[in-house]
């Protein structure tokens, strides 16, 4: 969700419509075949010859079509209901368009918890495939994994296929196809029949780097498929469901949480990545990774959301908007909760929540994604549980879920989230019509793979085809230089304190001493409601260190919305409590989504009392005005980030710094007004 329209179609020339070409070639040879939600509708609409293509090919009993949950999610990251109402929708599309029901399903990137067989069941779901590296995990060795198992929750029943990975690396990868059949022929047997399972992206045949050439212009996926119509005498391509009707399960199974073996080492903390590749390589290299690969288990996949607390905002989002959606359902519904419903689905797609050798949670693009179905699904549920045209709420809830209490405002114009214990920060601003996150940005912090970084070139090749777990390369030089990482979380009216001499070279690059205690430190904080507006007052005493004295300062921050305003007025007030004169540059930043710019662009700004900035995709346009004319530093943000193509730079917000420099006397008060104005808030 969220992907480029030219991103999709190169995936469809150099990946979807080959592999099918190349496979209706063959027609002895039998796959399972899942399309995402998101890719089904974008093939109905620009390629809908392939899917008239496949359906043949399903009746003909070469493709078995598999659902899934819509729009990708991963399945524990979402509440049941919409587990099962993502995969009830989806089925329902396929049997109208293949004239069957799937019985099997594709979990997105197998991320597997112990309760999922039941809501699964409840959804219509036979059976599904997770890798073997689950299995092993529950003790199971890897000649035991050549058949399918049963599993249940609460008397639900489940059965799933392993995945080989020794097959998901040796295909497409191995540089003769022999060595595959050989691999093949290791594992049969005089008598009876063992079935091996091969689950993977098809993106890997063609899209992924270098990929297209291997695979297609050199033949190899054709090569494959010979090789297995050759060798038909030993080996037999089976359906999921032809496998069951003739064989029995391998017997009962209760698996521990668990993904893929590299989306495990992804979740870990950066830190602890290096401590787990030197386990594995241990092992690898005494021989012994295959014996006990199952008991090196990496990460949890839901601590993503802890590694990421960007990640933990969408998805907690997501669920503050399932949870209205929820309540609303019963007494409204009809068209307008069935596409609050598709909105909220099209936000649970997977790959903004998480983020390993995909760009994922690092790419704007796919953020934004999310929080334009959030926020213009969670509109339409606002606008049903109001009667007038102008409202206001508050709430003040531990929104997300670390044990202390957010400000969340809302109303039909504007949604605005403040963390009082985190500096009193500013971490979302919603333009609701436009379905817009003007804070979207993400923090630079420390990766596992960044260690690798210094030691590349731009465009170091390989030698041969790899899969992308085992490449390492650049697409830009000096990455290093950007490798700056972040104190705290970037979010916006961070209050800042600095010595006078400081430069905003100094303040981008991190290289200079933050005078004052205010950046990430609690705020205590009241609210007011005043006939048709709203206010919030968050006050600190804390310290600013002079010539290294901590010198005691009251700093109070007051934020007003009017009920159908497109903007937030911000009033600052700074008192000296100490018996000293305390002179620094005082400030505060905001860090917008990358898409939005303006002003005179990176650099300083003397004596500005305007800024305007724009998104350029949406037409918004926000203006800062500022009561008193004070300095303005805007610097862009850049995090480096490994993808499939290699390691590349990502914008990632543009700073804002409004600062002045103060110089006050012993109990003096300091004041100055900031407003916010949305213009274009109501057009779409």
């Amino acid at each position: 969700m969220g992907n480029f329209e030219e991103v999709l179609e190169k995936a469809y020339q150099e990946s979807y419509l080959p592999f099918i070409e190349v496979l209706q070639s063959h027609p002895q040879i039998k796959v399972s075949l899942h399309y995402s939600g998101v890719l089904y509708d974008w093939l109905e609409k620009t390629h809908p010859d392939l899917l008239e293509r496949v359906a043949k090919m399903v009746v003909l009993g070469q493709i078995e079509p598999l659902t899934g949950a819509y729009y990708e999610p991963i399945l524990p990251f979402i509440p049941d209901s919409d587990k099962i109402g993502q995969i009830e929708s989806f089925s329902l599309r396929l049997q109208e368009r293949f004239g069957r029901r799937p019985r099997g399903m594709w979990l997105a990137e197998r991320v597997w918890e112990p309760d999922l067989p039941k809501p699964l069941a409840q959804a219509g779901i036979d059976y599904t495939f997770i890798d073997d590296i689950h299995f092993k995990a529950a003790g199971l060795r890897e000649e035991e994994l050549l058949g399918y198992y049963l599993t249940e929750e609460e008397g639900y029943l489940l059965k799933l296929f392993p995945i080989s990975r020794k097959l998901r690396y040796l295909i497409p990868f191995a540089p003769k196809v022999q060595e595959v059949i050989d691999y093949l022929r290791s594992l049969a047997t005089p008598s009876g029949e063992r079935l091996i399972v091969l689950g993977d992206d098809g993106e890997k045949f063609g899209l992924w780097p270098e990929t297209y050439e291997w695979v297609y212009q050199n033949g190899w996926l054709n090569d494959f498929f010979t090789a297995l119509e050759e060798n038909r005498d030993w080996i037999r391509m089976w359906s999921s469901e032809e496998w069951m009707r003739e064989n029995e399960s391998l017997g009962r199974v209760y698996l521990p949480t668990s993904a893929y073996q590299e989306m495990a080492e992804w979740a870990l903390p950066a830190k602890s990545i290096p401590l787990y590749e030197e386990l594995i390589t241990r092992f690898k290299n005494g021989g012994e990774l295959e014996w006990f690969e199952g008991f090196l288990r990496g990460g949890f996949h839901r601590n993503f959301l802890v590694k990421y607390p960007e990640a933990n905002l969408m998805h907690k989002r997501m669920l503050r908007v399932s949870e209205k959606i929820a309540r609303l359902s019963d007494e409204h519904g009809g068209l307008l909760m069935d596409e609050a419903k598709r909105l909220l689905y099209q936000a649970q797609c997977n790959c903004a929540y998480w983020h390993g050798i995909f760009g994922g949670l690092y790419l704007p693009h796919l953020r934004r994604a999310v929080y334009n179905r959030l926020i213009e699904a969670e509109l339409i549920t606002d606008e049903l549980s109001h009667t007038k045209a102008h409202w206001l709420d508050k709430e003040i809830a531990d929104f997300d879920r670390d044990g202390n209490p957010e400000i969340l405002i809302d109303s039909p114009v504007i949604n605005l989230y403040l963390a009082p214990h985190r500096g009193g920060s500013l971490f979302e601003l919603d333009c609701r019509k436009r379905g817009l996150n003007l804070l979207d940005v993400l923090t630079r912090r420390e990766e596992g793979y960044h260690r690798e970084i210094p030691s590349l070139k731009e465009e170091e090749t390989q030698l041969e085809t790899k899969s992308i777990h085992e490449r390492i390369k650049t697409k830009e030089e000096n990455l290093e230089e950007c490798l700056i990482f972040d104190r705290y979380h970037r979010a916006s009216l961070i209050d800042h304190f600095l010595p006078p001499q400081t430069t905003l070279r100094e303040f981008s690059q991190l290289e200079y001493e933050e005078l004052g205690d205010f950046i990430s430190e609690p705020y205590a904080h009241t609210m007011n409601r005043e006939g048709n507006s709203f206010s919030v007052v968050l006050v600190r005493t804390g310290k600013v260190k002079i010539q290294g004295v901590d010198l005691p300062l009251l700093l109070k921050k007051r934020l007003k919305l009017v009920e159908g305003e497109a903007l937030v007025e911000i009033g600052y007030e700074l008192l000296n409590l100490s018996s000293m004169p305390i002179e620094a540059l005082f400030g505060f930043e905001f860090n917008l989504s990358p898409q939005i710019r303006g002003g005179e662009g990176p650099g300083e700004s003397k004596d500005i009392d305007l800024l305007k900035m724009e998104d350029k995709e949406s037409g918004l346009r926000v203006y800062f005005r500022l009561e008193q004319p004070g300095s303005l530093w805007q610097f862009p943000i850049f995090t480096v980030s490994q993808s499939e193509k290699g390691f590349e730079r990502i914008l990632q917000a543009n700073n804002l710094f409004f600062h002045w420099h103060i110089s006050f006397r012993p109990n003096e008060l300091w004041k100055t007004n900031l407003t916010i104005e949305i213009a274009n808030a109501y057009s779409f």
